[in-house]
């Protein structure tokens, strides 16, 4: 794979993530809990984020393979597990729980931080490909 179809693959990623985390929103605005989709929805989005890492893990050894013009670090680019990992653990805790109202008060809470630095950091890694991509048109 070349440089633009990773970041091609990065964008189509990014799609994918941006639109479960809208569902998800939605699950967390509704008054009525729908449980199944609520685990549907929120697993699919821990699928997507690992399977976003080791695509982006790729593209960085790309990116950096050779050029110097781009000089992308892991920390720019790739989320920091330490920065969701307790909303994630949160969720999972009060989805275990079955207990309506511990999951709305997770999801109020928590689900909306998670859904907050997910969205923070695929705007900022849209605005990083957007630059390499102008750079790979450039040169």
């Amino acid at each position: 794979m070349n440089s633009i179809q990773y970041l091609e693959k990065e964008k189509k990623d990014h799609a994918k993530i941006f639109y479960e985390i809208l569902e998800l929103e939605k699950v967390i605005d509704k008054n009525d809990l729908d449980y199944n989709n609520l685990v549907d929805i929120f697993y699919k989005i821990l699928d997507l984020l690992s399977q976003h890492k080791k695509h982006e893990e790729s593209l960085l050894n790309e990116i950096n393979k050779g050029n110097n013009e781009a000089n992308i670090s892991k920390d720019m680019i790739l989320i920091d597990p330490r920065r969701i990992s307790g909303h994630i653990r949160v969720i999972i805790g009060a989805i275990r729980s079955k207990d309506k109202d511990h999951i709305k008060i997770a999801l109020d809470n928590d689900g909306r931080m998670f859904i907050s630095k997910v969205k923070e950091q695929i705007f900022k890694e849209e605005m990083i490909l957007d630059n390499l991509l102008f750079l790979h048109l450039v040169n």
